[in-house]
């Protein structure tokens, strides 16, 4: 076997350098391709260590070199549970462990990579931290509030028991919701496509932004009784989005704070589209350091068998262990292009509105005054152009090469169910 073969087949047994299993290539190309993995992209300089060991034909000291990368990395940014626990009086649990390690191991990598800085990494990790405290009550799922005495208070949210209708009345015209859809838009939180086909129509795309924007000030408002965020709210204006809540006099806490929700929101430019979408897999960030072998061997096993209604093969398990183990060097590559397209796009400028809601002297009417205030970065279409993660990788990948396969299994699943239900009508089953 020549050194280059050897050094292939070195390669191939770390399933989380994404190597090709199969076929030949050029072994120096591959070598300086290690560039782009999360393990070498900080450390660049062991790279022509590990070209050096190979021209000395040294196995020992080129698998010595890849041994140390890895575990470099790996002790670098994973960061000591154990230590925030007893530092912060906390017992996290396995799966609060296992998030936390996640979200501090990527932001320890932003900052080894120059990304941010000491300092704003320091506080990324102090807000994951306090994040995570707001989370201990395992058995009411809700955060832990820090009330004004600071004591922390199970917190069932501001709008447990508040109807969409209670923020905005179901009751109000046309012209109102035309005007509330516009208010949205104006603060980034809907676009003119979310009311497309359903202007001036209290539609269930209104209540599901609506309901949003809720889940937002729940999860990172604190308007406990006597804080001053409350106590400021509470002084504001009543906020009155249709003339039947005027008429009323339908003053509402919830609704103020709704308002004060939206504003946050676009001061801080947030997409509420990806918002909801992290926050139903925010137990699964994107990770780009790939599971350990066993761990990958097992995600294989398990996805063949939900997708195709059997396990795979010997030669299929190790063939999809490492195309899943590339798809985290994938992710991180379509990450690094996408910080690249960030730093050389031509940012646009949007008004800032600030609206007020007060009532017409003449009319006595409610309604709402919007003043251009300032501006604010409109980032265009790069919302379309974030990376994918290493699961939607895999399973692009996968459903291209065993579609047919799914499909076939799918199509059998359902004739069973079918037969079932027709047998049970029969007899009774």
């Amino acid at each position: 076997m020549t050194t280059d073969e050897q050094i292939i087949e070195i390669l191939r047994g770390y399933d989380v350098l994404g190597v090709p299993t199969e076929g030949t290539f050029n072994v120096v190309s591959e070598i300086n391709n290690l560039k782009k993995n999360i393990y070498f992209s900080s450390q660049e300089e062991l790279i022509s260590d590990l070209i050096a060991a190979r021209a000395a034909k040294d196995m020992d000291k080129f698998k010595e070199i890849l041994d140390t990368a890895i575990k470099n990395v790996e002790d670098k940014y994973k960061p000591d549970i154990d230590a925030i626990e007893k530092e912060q009086g906390y017992k996290y649990n396995n799966e609060q462990r296992q998030y936390l390690t996640s979200a501090l191991e990527q932001i320890n990598m932003q900052e080894a990579r120059g990304d941010i800085s000491a300092e704003d990494a320091a506080e990324a990790i102090k807000q994951e931290v306090k994040n995570m405290a707001f989370q201990l009550s395992s058995e009411t799922g809700t955060r832990l509030l820090e009330q004004a005495d600071g004591t922390l208070q199970v917190f069932d949210g501001y709008f447990n028991n508040v109807l969409f209708s209670n923020i905005f009345s179901q009751a109000a015209s046309t012209q109102e919701i035309v005007a509330f859809q516009n208010y949205l838009i104006q603060n980034d939180i809907a676009t003119p496509q979310d009311f497309a086909g359903t202007k001036g129509v209290y539609s269930e795309k209104l209540r599901g932004i609506i309901e949003t924007v809720m889940n937002w000030a729940d999860k990172n408002v604190n308007a406990a009784e006597g804080t001053p965020l409350r106590n400021q709210i509470l002084s504001e204006e009543p906020v009155f989005f249709s003339d039947i809540e005027y008429q009323n006099m339908d003053v509402s806490f919830e609704r103020n704070l709704f308002n004060y929700a939206v504003k946050e929101l676009a001061k801080a430019n947030v997409d509420l589209k990806k918002f909801a979408l992290e926050e139903e897999l925010e137990a699964e960030k994107i990770k780009y350091l790939p599971p350990k072998k066993e761990t990958l061997d097992d995600m294989v096993e398990a996805y063949f068998v939900a997708n195709t209604g059997r396990s795979p093969s010997a030669k299929e398990l190790s063939d999809w262990s490492t195309a899943l183990a590339q798809s985290y060097s994938d992710s991180y590559a379509q990450l690094e292009r996408f910080k690249y397209e960030v730093e050389n796009m031509d940012v646009k400028v949007k008004p800032i509105y600030d609206t007020k809601f007060t009532v017409d002297p003449v009319t006595e009417q409610p309604r709402r005054v919007d003043t251009v205030t300032g501006q604010r970065l409109d980032f265009g279409n790069l919302q379309e152009m974030q990376p994918m993660t290493p699961a939607e990788i895999f399973e692009a990948k996968f459903e291209e090469e065993l579609g047919g396969e799914m499909e076939a299994w799918e199509r059998g699943s359902q004739i069973r169910e079918m037969q079932n239900n027709i047998m049970s009508a029969m007899y009774g089953g």
